[in-house]
């Protein structure tokens, strides 16, 4: 028997997003089959970010494949 997929994009490996680096996206935005919700007053986002981004010499790795999402983005 076949299974429907419950979560599409799961592991947020679309689309790409800057290597080494991250892409915001804002109240409206698709981000692979997500779509962000929340108060728009402008500077709300969440961050599609590489596995090999490095920032305060901190290394943040994708828990699976190669990218992940920051829910709390730029705020």
């Amino acid at each position: 028997a076949s299974s429907a997929t419950l979560v599409t994009n799961g592991s947020f490996e679309t689309p790409l997003t800057t290597p080494s680096f991250y892409t915001n996206y804002f109240v409206g935005q698709n981000l692979g089959g997500w779509t962000v919700v929340g108060p728009s007053t402008g500077t709300e986002a969440v961050s599609l970010v590489d596995g090999n981004f490095k920032q305060n010499g901190l290394n943040f790795i994708a828990q699976q494949g190669q990218q992940w999402v920051d829910l709390a983005g730029q705020d």
